[in-house]
């Protein structure tokens, strides 16, 4: 009906009588219709109607009651509005999910593709470029027609090139086709021409909102304001929600419960209006949402999506500072808490030349720092950001400012200060880190700044394993703060805590931290509060109650911050979980986490995830996974240039290695080294070197192993006394690997128990980057290896057997091939008298014998409590006897747990004896604390704090020497014997009084 030239009943009567070929000069046409259709059933199809909606209408009353087998289908953008009128709307297609080819927008953009004989096919290699085209028509089927019958004679890449300039240009048709059909700005045209002036007025003007938007912003946008008012400014009052109506009618703009949209097609339709009669709508735009801002009435996310489109008008208007200033900050910060780092780059970067035109120092400075620092997230070269930072404009005449200029100054320095201290940091120019803070220090006095740079300080001190250091830096910082802003001050001092292992400790600080963030309204810095929280409690509470915690801390998280932060907090409790060895749950949870931080693009937090899962995934055995995972963060690591690709190399060489593919894991391992030396700090330096040596004595290259070593020890010792820990942990391996070699081929040696601490020393250092990973099993069959190789020396055999022995005490369901592998080695050992190799054996079986009484005493049933007015009598008798069955069942198992727990007190006493009669302080006092474990397994108390008080004794009794496993034996000792006093008093409280000194 879109060639009817008027709106009326004699037009309709005219077009229909036409196509039924009923067209009689000498006849009435409505009486010849009437007659034609009286006897007959008959569906009348009207199609696109708008144009005679009244003619319809008209001719539907008069033929209805002589007529009553017809039926009418119209289409129509607006509705005929008649009684028995029955409205069906047509939504436009779903946007079809990634790599879903059977989806009816993706199906319609193939047919009509080939309908024209093109042999164009929908394949894996382009379904992403069809989603990407088919996400401008919104779901639009005209648009997606007309957009698949140009594949005749242009290519997907330039369609998407020509989408990106001008929709509308690019969903052309051919001349050939219906005026209407032969693109969408004719198709637009003539359901815009149908509009009132006012609707035609404001429709432009709609076209701006990028998101749904409420009836309150839409009338602000109609009124405009007394400086810049807008299309219908001169109305009457309550006209804007009158023509807001005729639009959705229109089809134009569509409603769903309280916000309005429009389709992309559309908005591109409308902003095409604004070029050509409307050039002033932006700044109405701009106007309107800065008022409805200063309201607070922009808290949606919709909202600030909104807002966003209009911070990219005002740059590309080139508006003035007082028009754009009080948005940008507003929008930076939206942008970076949901994630879009991409838009995030852009916006700062577009915002950067903007600046240029406006006098806006701070702005200029505060765009430069959050570029860089979106550069940083999506991965970029480390050497760029910093080059980025570098190029921050600082101007130096605010220094001199007494007033608020230099508090601004003060701002901008301490952040650019802290970003490139820790990227020269990332990057193993760990001076040049700490230089930085040091000048930024002398040169700033503000408290704020300066307690920030102290807090930065002690965050490298702890990255490098100083945490007295840390806490004096953080102390500083402390001093600095009121009363009312030690919350950060808290935080640093729970990571200072769960650095030197005091979980308890470090929890009541990051409570004390949340706490004082909720007060001052900080949702961001009070959740991550809480996450570390949750970290530290999960080494001293229940795993059923640190995994409901963090289930309902990933949910605030979801609600308060958006899926981005919720995907980190997912990614930590996955952490927990592989801890605690879920692996099940840990897997399901960290390929959640790693989907939501891929979407979102934030590239540094997605490679620090990726390692997180891979290693998961060796644990599960699925090794394709691992390895996959593992590629994905090397390459976001390389591109970077960041230090932990290190790390990757090395888990990669271990993981080929493990496979059997020894050539693969010798070429990532040569890789790792070169890196190492370039960018890696001297843990990763040694950790890979290790690795090496590691695999090369596997493999049974003990010769190549302590060539490595020797080498990589020979370049530490010119590395000044920073590195002097790594040379001295690797000289100590290096004794251990130099009497492997020796050995090789000798069948006869006088053994000592100091030789013995020196090969087990060496044996228990080759099978430590399998331990790191809690790859037991695989470790345990590594052991198992290693002691074939050794069949021409029993000794060493039998070291390493003790080894296999304790990585099966860990894998779940294995203590007797645990048990008999330190029986075997009991054997050897006595054999020839060796106490040191009999005394860490007993110990070992000791430790075994324990874990058996853990697994019985952890069957008992939960069910202790009797409640008896629950259901009727019957029930309740069932329930009573359950309850007595049940503690019947848990008295046998508490006398089962005690009797193997004592089988285990009685191994640890043995090697008591003989540890003390061979002076092995070190060994001693190990003894001592799994005895007193034994003890209150068994259920002697009393017994098991003694054991404590004297394994506490001997830690401050000894001396502080060095020994080949430890650096100071004292304070391991005194560490040790501390910490297992504050896990007894947490259970037995009663005790604490006769402590004879504080713990």
């Amino acid at each position: 009906m879109d060639k009817a030239t008027k709106d009326s009943k004699e037009e309709v009567l005219v077009a229909i009588n036409t196509r039924l070929g009923l067209i009689d000069t000498e006849t009435d046409h409505e009486n010849r219709l009437i007659q034609f259709l009286s006897d007959k059933k008959v569906l009348l199809v009207f199609d696109a109607c708008e144009g005679v909606l009244t003619g319809i209408n008209q001719l539907w009353h008069q033929l209805r009651m002589q007529t009553p087998r017809l039926c009418v289908l119209a289409t129509s953008q607006k509705s005929i509005d008649i009684q028995e009128e029955r409205r069906i709307y047509l939504e436009p297609m779903l946007e079809p999910a990634p790599n879903d080819t059977a989806s009816e927008s993706i199906a319609l953009f193939e047919y009509y593709a080939k309908r024209r004989g093109g042999n164009f096919s929908v394949t894996n290699e382009n379904i992403e470029q069809i989603i990407d085209i088919l996400d401008f028509t919104d779901g639009l089927p005209l648009a997606i027609i007309l957009l698949a019958v140009r594949l005749r004679t242009i290519s997907l890449d330039r369609i998407q090139v020509e989408l990106r300039d001008s929709l509308l240009d690019a969903a052309s048709g051919s001349q050939n086709q219906d005026d209407r059909h032969a693109g969408l700005e004719p198709c637009f045209d003539w359901s815009f021409r149908l509009l009132s002036r006012d609707a035609q007025s404001l429709f432009p003007y709609l076209s701006l909102f990028i998101a749904p938007f409420t009836y309150a912003q839409a009338e602000s946008i109609a009124l405009g304001t007394t400086s810049l008012p807008g299309p219908l400014s001169d109305s009457d009052e309550g006209n804007a929600g009158k023509t807001l109506e005729e639009l959705v009618d229109a089809s134009l703009i569509g409603f769903d419960k309280e916000r309005y949209s429009i389709l992309k097609p559309l908005r591109a339709y409308g902003e095409e209006k604004l070029q050509k009669y409307a050039k002033g709508a932006r700044e109405v735009f701009i106007n309107c949402l800065r008022e409805l801002n200063s309201r607070n009435e922009l808290e949606a996310s919709h909202d600030k999506e909104n807002m966003y489109q209009a911070g990219i008008y005002a740059i590309d208007s080139r508006l003035t500072s007082s028009e754009f200033n009080f948005i940008w900050r507003k929008i930076d910060e939206w942008l970076k808490s949901t994630g879009r780092w991409n838009e995030r780059l852009r916006f700062n970067k577009e915002l950067l030349a903007f600046i240029n035109y406006i006098d806006n120092p701070a702005a200029r400075s505060w765009a430069g720092i959050h570029y860089a620092e979106s550069l940083e997230r999506l991965g970029k070269p480390i050497g760029e950001v910093i080059k980025e930072y570098k190029g921050v404009y600082i101007p130096q005449n605010w220094l001199l400012d007494p007033r608020d200029h230099r508090s601004a100054y003060n701002d901008i320095e301490t952040e650019v200060a802290r970003k490139s201290s820790s990227l020269y940091f990332a990057i193993g120019q760990r001076e040049k880190a700490f230089n930085i803070l040091d000048i930024t220090i002398k040169r700033l006095r503000s408290w704020k700044a300066l307690s920030a740079l102290y807090d930065q300080l002690g965050q490298l001190y702890l990255d490098i394993s100083k945490p007295e250091d840390a806490a004096e830096q953080f102390n500083k910082a402390s001093q600095l703060r009121e009363e009312k802003d030690q919350a950060n001050s808290w935080m640093n001092r729970g990571d200072v805590f769960l650095k030197n292992r005091d979980s308890e400790e470090a929890s009541d600080a990051y409570r004390k931290a949340y706490e004082l963030f909720e007060e001052k309204g900080k949702t961001p810095a009070a959740l991550l509060a809480l996450s570390k929280e949750a970290k530290a409690l999960s080494f001293i509470l229940d795993p059923f109650q640190i995994e409901k915690k963090y289930l309902d801390l990933i949910e605030q998280c979801r609600i308060k911050q958006g899926k981005q932060e919720a995907a980190l907090t997912e990614a930590e409790f996955a952490q927990h979980l592989e801890r605690i060895n879920k692996l099940d749950k840990a897997e399901s949870h960290i390929r959640n986490a790693c989907a939501e931080l891929e979407e979102y693009g934030d590239k540094q937090a997605f490679a620090r995830t990726l390692q997180t899962a891979a290693r998961i995934f060796e644990l599960r055995g699925k090794w394709s996974d691992a390895e996959e995972a593992q590629k994905k963060a090397l390459s976001i690591l390389r591109d970077r240039g960041d230090r932990n690709q290190v790390i990757v190399f090395d888990r990669l060489a271990q993981l080929y290695d493990a496979k059997g593919d020894s050539l693969s894991a010798r070429e990532y391992l040569n890789q790792g080294i070169e890196v190492a030396q370039n960018i890696g700090r001297p843990v990763d330096r040694a950790r890979i070197i290790q690795s090496a040596v590691f695999i090369s004595i596997w493999h049974g290259s003990f010769e190549e192993g302590e060539e490595l070593l020797a080498k990589a020890i020979s370049e530490f010792s010119g590395l000044g006394e920073g590195y002097k820990l790594h040379r001295k942990r690797m000289s100590s391996l290096w004794q251990g690997v130099h009497c492997l070699t020796e050995l090789q081929g000798e069948k006869d040696i006088e053994w000592t128990n100091e030789n013995y601490c020196i090969a087990q020393h060496a044996i228990r250092r080759l099978g430590a980057f399998m331990r790191d990973a809690r790859n037991q099993k695989t470790l345990a069959h590594r052991h198992h290896q290693l002691t074939e190789k050794f069949e021409h020396a029993p000794v060493w055999a039998a070291i390493s057997r003790n080894g296999e022995g304790s990585a099966w005490r860990h894998v779940p369901g294995a203590l007797e091939q645990a048990q008999t592998c330190h029986e075997q080695s009991l054997k050897v050992f006595t054999d020839i008298n060796l106490e040191a190799g009999i005394a860490d054996t007993l110990y070992k079986l000791g430790k075994v014998w324990f874990e058996r009484a853990k697994l019985v005493r952890d069957q008992q049933g939960a069910e202790n409590v009797y409640s008896g007015n629950t259901g009727n009598d019957v029930n309740r008798i069932f329930r009573l006897l359950k309850h007595y069955r049940t503690l019947l069942d848990n008295r046998r198992r508490n006398r089962q747990t005690a009797r193997i727990a004592n089988k285990a007190v009685s191994y640890h006493r043995k090697s008591i004896v003989m540890r003390r009669r061979i002076g092995d302080d070190v060994g001693l006092a190990l003894s001592l604390l799994a005895l007193s474990k034994a003890e209150e397994m068994a259920g002697n108390s009393k017994k098991s704090f003694q054991v404590l008080d004297e394994s506490k004794r001997i830690g401050r009794l000894m001396d502080a020497k060095k020994t080949i496993q430890f650096q100071n034996s004292k304070k391991f000792v005194q560490d040790k014997a501390s910490k297992a006093t504050k896990d007894f008093l947490r259970k037995h409280p009663e005790f604490e009084e006769r402590l004879d000194r504080s713990v």
